[in-house]
């Protein structure tokens, strides 16, 4: 017995130290609200690669009522702004985008897709500002130059929308897409006043020496043809349909049959077709 006392007293001491270190050990710590919004996001975007569109709205939104960073909440409006726009809430989208910008002024992805769904709902001109702001920072970025100069075009903006495209050759010179627009852009315009057909034609020139393909040849033809050398338009243009890949949409044949006929008429790309003549 004396020695089964002294085994029990033995683990008891033993014991001892690894009970009060429980009793007396900190809690463990909690998670910060930024900690948390970080584990939903991820769990959100998981939702949204599984197609549970539902369970994504409610972590991003549990996000929001948490707290978190500045740039998790606008995060999370984003996400809600990309759920919203997928399912035609385009009202909605447009709330949670802006509320994104306001929350982190600087988020790319948010100033990007409020700006695409302006463009969308036909708001031109507040679309190619909000691109604005995102040239500001990186002028060389052609996707978002071209969109903004696509939006400038259809707001009816063109002295802009050249500027624009001038301004984005400066920052990437010799960029064979922002090449390729401005000089259909010289070439074509609606507005006279921008049309300049010697720059056009040293621009295509350019590309179509970069690059030989259907686009460009009839960018140079556009451009010969505003430029006064109609002979070089044809010629280019006929090129261009004699060699058209195949398959290929025959509304585009008859788009380049048009602009032949316009070029073999002395007519620039976007000159005004003549009246027919009245009968009789």
């Amino acid at each position: 017995m004396p020695a089964m006392k002294s085994l029990i007293l033995r683990v008891a001491c033993l014991a001892f130290p690894l009970a009060v270190g429980l009793a007396f050990a900190p809690p463990a710590k909690a998670q910060t609200a930024t900690e948390r919004s970080g584990r939903l996001l991820e769990e959100a975007q998981k939702n949204l690669e599984e197609g549970r569109i539902e369970d994504a709205q409610e972590r991003m939104r549990r996000v929001i009522e948490i707290g978190g960073s500045r740039r998790q909440q606008a995060d999370a409006h984003l996400g809600l702004a990309m759920v919203a726009r997928r399912l035609g809430n385009l009202d909605t989208a447009e709330e949670r985008y802006r509320e994104a910008i306001r929350l982190s002024p600087s988020h790319r992805i948010a100033l990007d897709g409020l700006a695409s769904l302006l463009g969308q709902t036909g708001r031109y001109q507040e679309a190619a500002g909000t691109y604005e702001l995102l040239l500001d920072d990186t002028p060389d970025n052609v996707p978002v130059r071209l969109a903004q100069v696509t939006a400038l075009i259809f707001a009816g903006e063109h002295a802009p929308a050249r500027n624009s495209l001038e301004r984005g050759l400066q920052a990437v010179p010799g960029n064979l897409d922002l090449i390729d627009v401005l000089a259909r852009h010289l070439a074509a315009c609606p507005d006279p006043a921008i049309r300049e057909g010697a720059r056009a034609v040293e621009l295509a020139e350019v590309l179509f020496e970069g690059a030989p393909t259907p686009q460009s040849r009839e960018t140079l033809a556009m451009a010969y043809a505003e430029a006064g050398r109609f002979a070089d338009a044809v010629a280019m243009q006929e090129l261009l349909i004699e060699n058209a890949p195949d398959p290929i949409d025959p509304a585009i044949i008859e788009i380049w049959q048009a602009n032949l006929a316009r070029y073999q008429g002395g007519e620039s790309c976007c000159a005004p077709r003549a009246a027919a003549p009245a009968d009789g």
